[in-house]
């Protein structure tokens, strides 16, 4: 392939722009840390924050693409992950994982019932609802 031809491919799929951009800082990063960087626990950890923020970004995308927007998907991973840490260190992880699962859903619940009772702009909504939880978690 000619150097034209791959800026062209490059310039119509911008997500091969950003693996590229992402393999050469893996690269980079890897050569310069003197093997402190490409070890298995910081892959891993990494692998686990992408995980999470990958279910997060699903859900954000889901709202998306009806039109609206929620911004308090960080609250409600807060008040999700402080249910689950306050109830695993009582019961059973396993009903923690379940109850912490039905805060972010009840919360989500709430967030679309407000929106569609009082026809407010999902923005106004999820603004307020991040301030709620946040001052609650």
């Amino acid at each position: 392939m000619s150097d034209r031809s791959i800026k062209h491919v490059i310039a119509r799929h911008a997500e091969i722009g950003i693996f590229v951009i992402a393999v050469a800082a893996i690269v980079f990063f890897s050569l310069t840390s003197g093997g402190k960087w490409a070890n298995s626990f910081n892959i891993g950890t990494i692998l686990q924050v992408t995980a999470t923020l990958g279910l997060i970004s699903l859900g954000a995308a889901l709202v998306m693409g009806t039109g609206e927007i929620d911004i308090s998907v960080g609250s409600t991973l807060g008040m999700g992950a402080l249910t689950y840490l306050w109830l695993s260190l009582r019961i059973d992880p396993a009903f923690a994982a379940v109850a912490a699962i039905a805060v972010g859903a009840a919360i989500g619940y709430f967030n679309g019932i407000l929106v569609v009772k009082t026809k407010t702009p999902s923005l106004i909504i999820t603004l307020g609802s991040l301030m709620i939880f946040r001052g609650i978690a």
